[in-house]
C-alpha cells in the first residue's frame, strides 16, 4: 500500500490509496501488536477505488466562507471543486468559527449591598438596540461565566430570585424574567422599550429582551431618566460586593461602541462602577459551503484538501441534509485535523500537514436530500484549516459497510451498542441455527449477570 497510514474509519472500514493507485497485487501484514494479540477475524472485504466525486458546478455552491489569498481575483465559488489548483501552497479557504454573538462582559462592573434581604436590581438602556440575554451576580471575584452560564436562581416564597448562599453567592436571571419594566420617551422623541426577542438564536431561555426600536441611534449616555427599564427583585443573602455579568450582544457591527451597552443599577439608584457595561460583539454567520445537488442524494463520503503544509490545524465541521434549504438534519461530525497523514492526488503520503484528508463514512442508511451543507462548528487546533477544495462523493458500496458492534463492562452487567439501523439477536451457542430476535432492543441494550451466558449478533 502507498498509504501506510490509511485512517481508520466509522463501521469497522479503512480507507486508503485515494489516489487510485492502481496493481496487480496486494498484500496485508500483520507488523505490530497494539492490545494483547490481533484480534480473531474471520472475514475480509476489498472493494475497488473511490467512484468519481459529484459533478459540482460554481452555480449549484453559497455560503459564507472567506478567501486567504486570491492573486488570480477568484470569487467565492470558483475555488470549490475547481478553480485553484490544489498544490498552490498557502491558498483556500478560511472557514471562521460563527457564533451567536451572545457573549459574557462583566467582572470589574460591580456595587455593594450593606444590607441582606430583598433588593431590585435595575437594567438600564444606555444604547438602543442592545440585546441583554442573562444578567449574573457574584460575590467571587475570580468567577467567570462561560457558555449559556449556570441555570437561573430558584424563586424564593416573596418571589424573587434567591442568592446562592455558597462560596460564589450566585444569583442569576433570565433577562426575560423582569419582574418590572417601563418605557421611557427618549431624548429622539421616540418612546423606547425593552422588548422579547427570539433571533438571533442562541440566548439560554425562552428569549432574549432588545432595546427597541434600533432606529435612529441613540446613545443616552448616563441619563437614566429617559431610557427604558427593567426591574428584578433578588433575594440577597450575602452583603458586600456583587461582581455583575451580562450576557448579550450588540446588534451591528463594526462591535464595542456600537449598540452594545446597557448601566445596572440597585434599587433605582444610578451606580457608577456598575455603568457602561460594553464590548458585546456582533453574531458572527458560521462559515458554512451549502451544496444544491438539483435532485435528492444520498451522500456519504467528503474528501477535503489542506493547501497548507507548515504545521496543524484542526476543526469540526457538521455535515448536514435539507430537503428545503430551510430546515437541516444532521448527520456527521466531521473532525478535520492536519496532523499528518494526508495524502497528493496520487495517493502518495504527504511529509507535511498538507493534502486530502477524508470524513469517516456517514448517512450508512443511504438517505437522500436535494441540499447538503457543511459548517464550521468548532475548533481544535489553532484555526479551521485552509482548503483549496471540497469533494463529495455518493459511494454506492458504502452503504453496505459491516455493522459496528461494541461490548462494554457496567458493574456485573454489560452493555451492548452498536451503529446503524439493526435487529440485535440472542443464541445459547454461537453456532446456533436459530438466532432469536430481541424485539424492541435498542443501542446500548443492557445484559444483566442474571441472564447467563449467551452469545449476541446484529441483523441487518
Amino acid at each position: 500500500m502507498t498509504d501506510r497510514r490509511a485512517q481508520i474509519l466509522a463501521g469497522g472500514c479503512v480507507t486508503f490509496n485515494a489516489g487510485g493507485v492502481a496493481a496487480r497485487y496486494w498484500r496485508i501484514r500483520q507488523t505490530a501488536v497494539t492490545v494483547s494479540h490481533a484480534p480473531r477475524t474471520a472475514q475480509l472485504e476489498f472493494s475497488g477505488s473511490l467512484s468519481e466525486p459529484v459533478p459540482i458546478t460554481p452555480e449549484m455552491l453559497s455560503g459564507t466562507l472567506t478567501f486567504f489569498a486570491s492573486p488570480a481575483g477568484l470569487d467565492f465559488a470558483e475555488p470549490i471543486p475547481y478553480g485553484i489548483p490544489n498544490n498552490v501552497t498557502d491558498q483556500g479557504w478560511i472557514w471562521p468559527l460563527g457564533n451567536s454573538g451572545y457573549t459574557w462582559v462583566g467582572g470589574a462592573p460591580r456595587f455593594d449591598v450593606t444590607t441582606a434581604g430583598e433588593h431590585v436590581v435595575n437594567v438600564w438602556m444606555r444604547e438602543n438596540g442592545m440585546i441583554v440575554d442573562k444578567v449574573l451576580l457574584t460575590t467571587d471575584p475570580a468567577y467567570t461565566p462561560n457558555g449559556a452560564g449556570p441555570a437561573e436562581s430558584p424563586l424564593s416564597g416573596t418571589p424573587s430570585r434567591m442568592q446562592d448562599s455558597g462560596p460564589q453567592g450566585l444569583a442569576v436571571f433570565e433577562a426575560e424574567h423582569f419582574d418590572s419594566k417601563i418605557s421611557a420617551v427618549g431624548s429622539d422623541t421616540i418612546t423606547h422599550d425593552w422588548s422579547l426577542v427570539t433571533a438571533p438564536v442562541g440566548f439560554s431561555g425562552t428569549g432574549a429582551m432588545q432595546a427597541l426600536p434600533n432606529d435612529p441611534n441613540l446613545n443616552a449616555g448616563t441619563d437614566i431618566t429617559a431610557v427604558p427599564r427593567m426591574d428584578y427583585k433578588v433575594q440577597f443573602t450575602k452583603t458586600g460586593t456583587q461582581y455583575v455579568w451580562v450576557r448579550g450582544l450588540g446588534d451591528s457591527s463594526p462591535g464595542p461602541s456600537i449598540d452594545d451597552s446597557l448601566h445596572v443599577g440597585l434599587d433605582g439608584q444610578f451606580i457608577a462602577s456598575s455603568s457602561v457595561i460594553t464590548g458585546f460583539p456582533p453574531p458572527v454567520p458560521f462559515a458554512e459551503l451549502v451544496l444544491d445537488l438539483g435532485t435528492a442524494q444520498g451522500l456519504n463520503l467528503m474528501r477535503a484538501y489542506s493547501s497548507y503544509g507548515g504545521g496543524a490545524r484542526g476543526a469540526i465541521w457538521a455535515i448536514e441534509r435539507s430537503d428545503d434549504n430551510a430546515t437541516w438534519i444532521p448527520v456527521a461530525d466531521f473532525r478535520y485535523e492536519t496532523t499528518g497523514g494526508g495524502v497528493n492526488d496520487d495517493g502518495s503520503l504527504r511529509t507535511d500537514a498538507g493534502g486530502w484528508y477524508s470524513s469517516p463514512p456517514f448517512n450508512s442508511e443511504g438517505a437522500a436530500s436535494r441540499y447538503w451543507r457543511v459548517r464550521d462548528v468548532g475548533t481544535t487546533i489553532s484555526h479551521a484549516p485552509r482548503t483549496a477544495q471540497l469533494e463529495f462523493y455518493a459511494v454506492a458500496n458504502l452503504a453496505a459497510t459491516p455493522l459496528q458492534i461494541a461490548v462494554t463492562r457496567d458493574g456485573a452487567d454489560l452493555l451492548i451498542s452498536w451503529t446503524g439501523t439493526a435487529t440485535l439477536q440472542f443464541a445459547n451457542t454461537i453456532d446456533a441455527t436459530q438466532w432469536t430476535d430481541m424485539v424492541g432492543a435498542s443501542s446500548p441494550t443492557r445484559i444483566t449477570s442474571l441472564q447467563g451466558v449467551g452469545f449476541y449478533r446484529l441483523k441487518k
